[in-house]
């Protein structure tokens, strides 16, 4: 069996059986909290002696403390959406996958469920979303890098990452499967009617998590991430 006619199926979907799409499911929730559950962040404010979000780490570690644990938060998200690919049929386990993934960020149970000041889990959606749709991934990734290095904001790349993505990607999907006769089954039903709500509703819960800052944002009163070196004020 070729890589493709995994992701096809997938593990648990080879027996076609309720039974084992239910183990499948459970499975990939699990394993993807956990994932989601390292929080990077928190581990390096920690480690600084300072709060887990990324203005203090930038105060504190310069450039290399906010980008590594955005980066290790980015191959969380790879991880826990290669699982749903690779567990069950299609793009649709993935989002699954990705959606505990994120819960888990923002209420991980290696921290007794608190975040401590490092909430919303863009990162992570980074990653999920180049597994499930590469192309679209990068587009929205290049634009919504391009918002920041104009405005500065991080809220802004966050906010215009996960509302372009996902209506590109519901636009131009990638893992699109169908039977030889363009029939769909019980195995593909599950994955499109997982594949296409579940996009948007990532989008609405990394949303939810990231309102704060989106609200302050508006307002003019959220803070500038503009990357230094250690010890440097971050400016306003």
């Amino acid at each position: 069996m070729n890589i493709l006619m995994l992701i096809q199926t997938g593990i648990f979907g080879l027996s076609g059986t309720m039974g084992m799409y239910a183990a499948g499911a459970a499975i990939t929730a699990v394993l993807s909290y956990l994932v989601g559950s390292l929080n990077f962040c928190r581990f390096f404010g920690k480690k600084h002696e300072c709060k887990s979000d990324l203005y203090e780490l930038n105060e504190k570690a310069g450039l290399s403390g906010v980008a590594i644990p955005l980066l290790l938060d980015f191959l969380c998200g790879i991880v826990c959406a290669t699982i749903g690919l690779f567990a069950m049929p299609g793009s649709g386990f993935a989002c699954f996958a990705a959606l505990f993934c994120i819960l888990g960020h923002n209420f991980p149970i290696f921290h007794r469920f608190k975040s401590n000041g490092c909430a919303g889990g863009c990162a992570a959606f980074v990653g999920v979303m180049l597994i499930v749709d590469p192309l679209m991934a990068l587009i929205s990734f290049m634009l919504a890098l391009l918002l920041y290095f104009v405005t500065r904001y991080s809220t802004a790349f966050v906010l215009l990452f996960t509302l372009v993505c996902p209506l590109l990607s519901e636009r131009f999907p990638l893992w699109v499967f169908e039977r030889g006769d363009g029939s769909i089954d019980f195995v593909y039903s599950i994955n499109f009617f997982l594949s296409r709500p579940f996009t948007f509703v990532l989008m609405l819960v990394v949303l939810i998590f990231y309102g704060n800052a989106i609200g302050r944002m508006v307002r003019g009163k959220e803070e500038k991430l503009v990357f230094h070196s250690k010890k440097q004020k971050v400016s306003k």
